[in-house]
């Protein structure tokens, strides 16, 4: 008994037919998300490139002559760099 009849291929391909054109749609949406998020990427990069990295932190003081304020009292006693800021 051969149950790859005529009736039996015409159902399975069918069948797959209806399974595979959701699949085929969700493949699509899919490359479609991932290519907006390729260009944000890309964005952001182009973005970095033309301002620079973002700094993550505070620039060291210094004082008026150059040298580098590491402790608080230093920097307390520096007063405002900026004449106008009291």
């Amino acid at each position: 008994m051969d149950l790859r009849t005529e009736a039996t291929k015409a159902a399975f391909f069918r069948c797959r037919r209806l399974v595979q054109q959701p699949l085929r749609e969700m493949q699509d949406a899919w490359m479609v998300r991932k290519a907006d998020r390729n260009e944000m990427k890309n964005y952001f990069k182009a973005t970095k490139a033309i301002y620079g990295p973002c700094i993550k932190g505070a620039e060291p003081l210094l004082s008026s002559d150059g040298t580098l304020l590491a402790e608080k009292s230093q920097i307390l006693n520096a007063g405002p760099s900026n004449p106008e800021v009291s």
